[in-house]
């Protein structure tokens, strides 16, 4: 199986030392750490000062930050089409989801009632 592309709720978990978090990151650490451009950009916008800012820099120097490309983008919309109004899939949740679905990789998150619906895709709640 490919390494997990890492949501949002276990970043914003870590720093708030739920030790599960922390545990889960140690164990996909060897397999190399994957999160999304639109994930640290949902991080950022929760920093309160210049301290936050250099822990989650820190946070995130381990990791290698997935991209969207143009068709992700598109796919992202036509994944907002299909989910957005029977399990309320938002825009940046889809621009995820179709980036992992181009790289074959799964998501791991604790909100995974967004991602569940998505055919092809695979998510791991790890705790």
């Amino acid at each position: 199986m490919n390494p997990p592309l890492i949501d949002t709720s276990i970043l914003v978990d870590h720093p708030r030392q739920r030790p599960e978090a922390g545990a889960y990151l140690l164990q996909m650490a060897p397999q190399g750490l994957y999160t999304h451009a639109t994930v640290i950009a949902e991080l950022i916008v929760g920093v309160r000062s210049k301290d936050e800012l250099h822990k989650l820099d820190a946070t995130l120097r381990p990791f290698q930050i997935l991209h969207p490309t143009d068709a992700d983008s598109s796919s992202a919309l036509d994944l907002l089409r299909m989910y957005k109004l029977a399990h309320g899939t938002g825009y940046l949740d889809s621009l995820i989801a179709a980036t992992a679905l181009r790289l074959i990789l799964p998501i791991a998150t604790t909100n995974d009632k967004h991602f569940r619906p998505i055919p092809n895709l695979q998510v791991i709640r790890p705790y």
